[in-house]
């Protein structure tokens, strides 16, 4: 296998090249003139040419050392380029992540992703913008963001959305309601329902789940709060619509059911959203896996059914 040349090298060789002096190049490098021509001979040996003509107390490049030149400084430049893109990219890591994410995902997601984060990355500034997925997208989009955690928009054209897992969205009810005895919903036009405002995602995707039934839902609260959704079904007010997994306690505590949307379950895709140019960073590489590892404990069988 043929010697791999050093940067330290062709630096030496680019120096003597412009100064064509031992001692001015030494000096410019911070050595002595015998380290200089010591690590000149050896560049030499390694390329099988001689660079200089040294004679006199002068020196001259050889035809060899001039055909040669143009490359060690690319070779030098791009080495320069390589250090500066890692010296950014070391001191991105070790200061700021930027997460834009719902209030789902700030509420029940990232408390226990960000838990486990923050011991491999102590030193790093986390900043949390919470809001809608339309708003996450553009954030990310215009940069004001590094990553955003939400349910899947419809088109990310210009994004990377790397899947975290899948949720189901479900009916909550009192334990004393009608459904919970059959386990199924029945005459849902005739409910006042509770859910997501219609500017959402999720709330399209609600919509669309009911009119492929042939159901118009006519009586709709809408608010972008769980727990406002929670206790509005505690209170008898009406019936909420949300993933199962945000209401694991108020169901373990006996106080709300999960009842299935219908015959065909309703899924929704969770993401980690960035810009495609953007290679992730280690620290963006890592949330990204402890999302999927949270996702699939708070999600549940849909999150392992599906593969994610």
């Amino acid at each position: 296998m043929d010697p791999l040349l050093s940067s330290q090298q062709l630096a030496v060789f680019v120096a003597l090249s412009e100064h064509l002096h031992m001692g001015i190049a030494a000096k410019q490098l911070n050595v002595t003139p015998s380290a200089l021509s010591h690590s000149l001979r050896a560049l030499e040996l390694d390329l099988g040419c001689t660079l200089f003509e040294r004679g006199g107390g002068s020196m001259k490049l050889t035809p060899a050392g001039e055909s040669l030149l143009p490359m060690a400084l690319k070779v030098l430049s791009d080495v320069r380029s390589l250090r500066n893109h890692a010296k950014q990219a070391t001191e991105r890591v070790q200061t700021s992540l930027r997460i834009a994410a719902t209030s789902t995902a700030c509420q029940y997601l990232l408390p226990n992703v960000l838990r486990e984060f923050v011991e491999s990355f102590p030193k790093l500034r986390i900043t949390m913008d919470p809001c809608g997925v339309a708003e996450a997208v553009e954030k990310v989009l215009q940069d004001d963001t590094d990553l955003a955690l939400c349910p899947a928009p419809e088109s990310t054209p210009l994004l990377n959305a790397i899947p975290i897992g899948k949720d189901e969205l479900r009916f909550l009810v009192p334990p004393a309601h009608p459904w919970t005895h059959r386990n199924s919903a029945k005459n849902i036009e005739e409910q006042t329902l509770i859910g997501p405002d219609r500017r959402s995602d999720t709330r399209k995707l609600i919509s669309e789940h009911f009119q492929s039934a042939g159901l118009e839902l006519n009586t709709f609260i809408e608010t972008s709060s769980e727990e406002a959704i929670k206790q509005f079904v505690r209170l008898g007010i009406g019936i909420g619509i949300l993933p199962e997994w945000t209401a694991t306690t108020e169901i373990n505590d006996g106080e709300l059911c999960s009842i299935p949307l219908g015959r065909k379950r309703l899924t929704r895709t969770w993401v980690v959203l960035h810009q495609r140019q953007h290679r992730l960073t280690i620290a963006e590489s890592l949330f990204t896996d402890l999302c999927r590892s949270v996702a699939r404990d708070l999600f549940g069988i849909h999150t392992q059914k599906n593969g994610v």
